[in-house]
């Protein structure tokens, strides 16, 4: 491989735990630095679960509009792929920062890695890693199967208020849809309150 093992690297956790922040933190210490080509994507559900990857903007709460991250689209990305052997010329490093992997299909996945392996573009995804039946994504499975580093976030506890002990996702819902739009039935939580809701 032409990186070393940080250059390809997963930040997950669950729910609450601060990715999208960790993400904007990164953009924004990236905008200090020279000579660095910076391309951010994410990816979202839509209807029956077909990947959608946009091209918008997005503002996490908490965020001040100065903040917002302009995310490309994935013609754009390509384009970016094509153009990073020549930055590298010239003295510059690429990174991919690729938001929502959960939802990647596997032949996505197979692209990135090729953009890490072949063109030398660092690449950091950003994902919660299992969902509220605490499975794993199958994307989150082949990351790791593939050799990605792992940085794993916390959070506080929904429930017993725990500070940094959240590590899972639980949902307080009877409805068995995958999927449900309501983010308040959604908890994050420790492990022992976990083995409670079970």
């Amino acid at each position: 491989m032409l990186n070393e093992p940080d250059d390809f690297k997963l930040i997950t956790g669950p729910m609450k735990a601060g990715k999208s922040k960790e993400l904007i933190k990164l953009v924004n210490e990236m905008k200090q630095r020279e000579n660095k080509a910076v391309f951010t994507l994410t990816h979202s559900f839509k209807d029956e679960f077909v990947v959608d990857v946009t091209s918008r903007s997005e503002e996490v709460d908490d965020i001040k509009a100065a903040n917002m991250l302009k995310y490309g689209s994935l013609h754009e990305l390509m384009n970016y792929v094509l153009q990073a052997d020549l930055l590298k010329k010239h003295g510059y490093t690429s990174i991919a920062l690729i938001d929502e992997v959960q939802f990647a299909t596997i032949e996505l996945l197979e692209y990135y890695k090729k953009m890490h392996d072949e063109h030398g573009i660092e690449i950091i995804f950003f994902a919660i890693s299992e969902d509220f039946k605490q499975e794993i994504f199958p994307s989150i499975q082949w990351l790791i199967d593939n050799g990605v580093k792992v940085e794993t976030l916390k959070a506080n506890c929904d429930l017993c208020k725990a500070k940094n002990k959240g590590t899972r996702n639980i949902r307080l819902s009877e409805d068995n849809d995958l999927f449900v739009e309501d983010k308040d039935i959604y908890k994050t939580v420790c492990e022992k309150c976990l083995e409670k809701h079970k």
